[in-house]
């Protein structure tokens, strides 16, 4: 996922929960895409992961991590994907509304 996202990276948003970060593993793969170009907050109150590129209407909402084992790779990550014009314009509101309310990533965070 993350190598998949990394060409895009400067159209994406992403929401990860606070304690993602609390993993160095985690943290790298948040920190590498923000790097990329990627706006990456964190929400204390988020379990699942939301990737979010508006221009492209691509929306994915998963419980895997920014890591490439966890999309599409080794693990089993729940994660939904869709192309509906509606569901989309929803989620993307539920986005907005989570993303205004979290923290952005701070690169110098300690873990």
């Amino acid at each position: 996922m993350l190598d998949k996202l990394i060409p895009i990276a400067k159209q994406v948003k992403i929401i990860s929960p606070s304690k993602a970060t609390q993993t160095k593993r985690n943290k790298d793969a948040l920190e590498r895409m923000n790097r990329a170009g990627a706006e990456v907050r964190l929400q204390p109150m988020l379990h699942a992961r939301i990737f979010c590129a508006p221009k492209r209407k691509f929306l994915i909402i998963g419980s895997g991590d920014v890591q490439n084992d966890c999309f599409g790779g080794s693990r089993f990550d729940a994660r939904v994907y869709s192309n509906n014009p509606e569901l989309i314009k929803d989620a993307l509101k539920f986005f907005d509304r989570v993303w205004e309310e979290s923290e952005p990533l701070d690169n110098t965070q300690v873990l």
